[in-house]
Order: C-alpha cells, then sequence, then structure tokens
C-alpha cells in the first residue's frame, strides 16, 4: 500500500516580479497548495493505473449535453495522450507526474467536440516538460534502490518540498576575498 497525490487544476502562474525568494516560503507554498492536492491510497500497480486514467479523464468537461462529432466520448477520449514526466529524482527517490498530454490535434478535436480542461499552473512548473499542462495530475514517488522501482508513499509535504525546489535552489558563494558561504 501507497499514497500517491492528485492536483487539481489551478491558476497558478507567476510574473518576473513574483519570482523572489520571500513568495516561496515554506508557508506561503503551503498556504497555496495545500487545497490543491488529495491524496490517494494505492494497493496495487492496477490500482495505481486506474486512478491516474480516472483522475486524468474526470478533469474533461463537456460544454454540452452530447459532443458534435462523435456519439460516444471513448472514441475521443482514445485520442488522448498520457505524459508520465519526472519533477526529480535524488538518491534513491524519482519522483513522477502524470498529466494528459494535449496534441495540437487533440486540442482541435477538444475544440470540435466541445469538452474543456483547465490550467493546472502548479503541475507545469513541476514537470519536466516545458509546455503547460492541463486537467488534474497524478504524481508520485517510485523508490529506485538496487533497481527495485518500487512505489513508496508520497506526502503533501514531499508535493510542497519538490515544488518549492523549483524556484528556490541552494549553491555556494565565494566572495572575492576568498569567504565561502
Amino acid at each position: 500500500m501507497s499514497f500517491v497525490g492528485i492536483i487539481k487544476a489551478n491558476q497558478i502562474q507567476y510574473n518576473e516580479y513574483d519570482l523572489m525568494h520571500t513568495n516561496f516560503t515554506d508557508e506561503k507554498i503551503h498556504n497555496q497548495l495545500d487545497e490543491l492536492i488529495t491524496m490517494e491510497k494505492i494497493n496495487s500497480n492496477d490500482e495505481l493505473m486506474q486512478c491516474i486514467f480516472k483522475t486524468l479523464f474526470s478533469s474533461i468537461s463537456q460544454n454540452s449535453e452530447k459532443p458534435e462529432r462523435s456519439d460516444n466520448l471513448d472514441d475521443i477520449y482514445k485520442n488522448f495522450a498520457i505524459h508520465t514526466g519526472n519533477v526529480s529524482h535524488a538518491y534513491n527517490d524519482l519522483y513522477q507526474i502524470c498529466n494528459l498530454y494535449i496534441t495540437k490535434e487533440m486540442f482541435e478535436e477538444m475544440k470540435n467536440t466541445n469538452l474543456k480542461v483547465k490550467y493546472n499552473g502548479a503541475c507545469s512548473f513541476l514537470s519536466d516538460i516545458k509546455m503547460p499542462i492541463f486537467g488534474d495530475a497524478v504524481i508520485f514517488k517510485i523508490d529506485t534502490f538496487n533497481n527495485n522501482n518500487k512505489l513508496i508513499d508520497i506526502t503533501k509535504e514531499d508535493i510542497i518540498s519538490q515544488y518549492k525546489q523549483k524556484f528556490v535552489h541552494k549553491g555556494i558563494v565565494v566572495s572575492q576575498n576568498g569567504n565561502i558561504e
């Protein structure tokens, strides 16, 4: 049994003036992300896959009763791609995120069938892909020790810490006089 995180679609965005260390304290990030993250218990790899599909596709909504170009939403959903991206890999812990990958063709299909999906700003910053992410996403943690690649518990605090690390970095400063900080 392990826990995975589900990050709801959100409108988190930053402009260049927001990207200051003081805006990425533990308290501020916790306040920003806490209500967006829910945890789900997973007992097997099959349950993980079911959780991913259920989460990603439940974040797609319809603007009308019936799609214009298809009588069956399953015909549309089978055209979606799912991206599994890396958030980070430190020591034996690999953090990954699954989200809908909306291609140009899928975007056109969505417009033509009155489907919509909301922007997910937090996941756009967490994922390794350099494009916006839409809809809810699933984030999980894998223990890569000895190549076992076992799904292990992720906590809200893990997710918040991973998010913060996308903006706040530790480093060494060597001054001209040779002092090291």
